[in-house]
């Protein structure tokens, strides 16, 4: 019974050792290898650009299948600034842009895949890209994004 216990107590130190170094080596507190020559291969982080950023209240947009509305969709978009200095500009024209992008996304609603049923976050995108900058006139937009997209009914 003795010498069980003993192996038994051996094998568990043995297996508490190895999990421990590997714990270790995983780290890289020794042994170096692939945490160093990781850390030296990975190049140091790039500075974004400087952007800012403008979020829209959110704006109720159907979704269609055929000639059928289906539901409608809360869209909450943030434009994309290149400058800080225009971001005071861009928002003057808040009310206008709003009220483009909601007559074109009634007049055009958004079209729903019928195999996927989905529909397509990147057209919403470039269209609202579209009527931003034809509304401010202004080349320091460089991005609608879509921050999230609810469906209300």
């Amino acid at each position: 019974m003795n010498k069980k216990l003993l192996i038994f107590g051996l094998l568990g130190l043995l297996l508490l050792g190895g999990g421990g170094a590997g714990a270790m080596f995983a780290m890289g507190l020794f042994g170096g290898g692939d945490a160093e020559a990781k850390a030296k291969a990975e190049p140091e982080p790039v500075a974004e650009k400087d952007v800012s950023y403008i979020e829209l209240k959110p704006l109720a947009a159907p979704v269609s299948e055929g000639n059928r509305i289906l539901f409608n969709v809360l869209l909450t978009l943030s434009i994309e600034v290149s400058e800080q200095t225009e971001k005071e500009h861009i928002a003057r024209f808040m009310p206008r842009m709003r009220d483009a992008m909601l007559r074109e996304l009634h007049q055009n609603p958004l079209r729903r895949d019928k195999k996927t049923a989905r529909f397509d976050l990147g057209e919403v995108k470039g269209r609202m890209l579209k009527i931003v900058r034809d509304t401010t006139r202004n080349e320091a937009v460089t991005d609608v994004l879509v921050v999230a997209a609810v469906r209300i009914n």
